[in-house]
C-alpha cells in the first residue's frame, strides 16, 4: 500500500500520522524513490518521534513548508542514514530534537554518516546515537522523559573497554 500525507490512526492512545509523500507525488514519475519515503510522526503523552525515512533536502524543504507544525519531535531518526543530502539547518530547526539515533552499518560504502551532518547535530547539542556504533538503541517514552539505552553500553564484551 501507497503511504501518503493525512493517514493517521491511534492505538493506545499513541498517535500515528504520515507526514510525507503528498498522494499526487506518485503521478510524478520524475521522482526518485527517496523524494516519496513515508514520513511517520509518532506522539504519545510521553513524547514524540519522527521517522523521515530516506528523505533528502527537497523532501525536508517541502514537509517545512506544508508540516512545519507537525514536525516538532523530541527524537528523530536521521533522515537517508545522515547523508550530506538531508538533515539540513532548517529541517532541524524545524523538528528540534534532543536525541537523534542514525540507522547506519558499519564501515558502510556510503561513508555514511558524513561528518557535515554529525557537524551540524554537534552545533545544536544534540545527542546522537549510532547503530555502527552504539548497537540497538532502546527508547522508553515516560513521564520523565524519553530514556534511550544504546545495547552495546550495557552489553560490553568482555574484550572491550567500558
Amino acid at each position: 500500500l501507497r503511504c501518503f500525507a493525512g493517514q493517521h490512526w491511534e492505538w493506545d492512545g499513541v498517535r500515528f500520522e504520515v507526514l510525507h509523500p503528498t498522494w499526487d507525488s506518485y503521478d510524478n514519475a520524475e521522482l526518485r524513490d527517496n523524494a516519496r519515503g513515508c514520513v511517520l510522526k509518532i506522539d504519545s503523552v510521553f513524547g514524540s518521534i519522527l521517522l523521515p525515512a530516506d528523505i533528502e533536502l527537497a523532501s525536508e524543504t517541502e514537509l517545512i513548508a506544508r508540516r512545519v507544525a507537525q514536525l516538532r519531535a523530541g527524537v528523530l531518526i536521521a533522515p537517508h542514514h545522515g547523508s550530506g543530502t538531508s538533515s539540513s539547518q532548517a529541517f532541524l530547526t524545524a523538528v528540534s530534537p534532543q536525541l537523534v539515533v542514525i540507522p547506519v552499518g558499519y564501515r558502510n560504502r556510503f561513508g555514511h554518516p558524513k561528518p557535515e551532518v554529525l557537524a551540524r547535530y554537534r552545533a545544536l547539542g544534540l545527542r546522537v546515537l549510532r547503530s555502527d556504533r552504539d548497537g540497538e538503541v532502546a527508547l522508553r517514552f515516560t513521564a520523565a522523559g524519553v530514556a534511550a539505552e544504546p545495547y552495546r553500553s550495557k552489553y560490553v564484551r568482555y574484550w572491550q573497554d567500558r
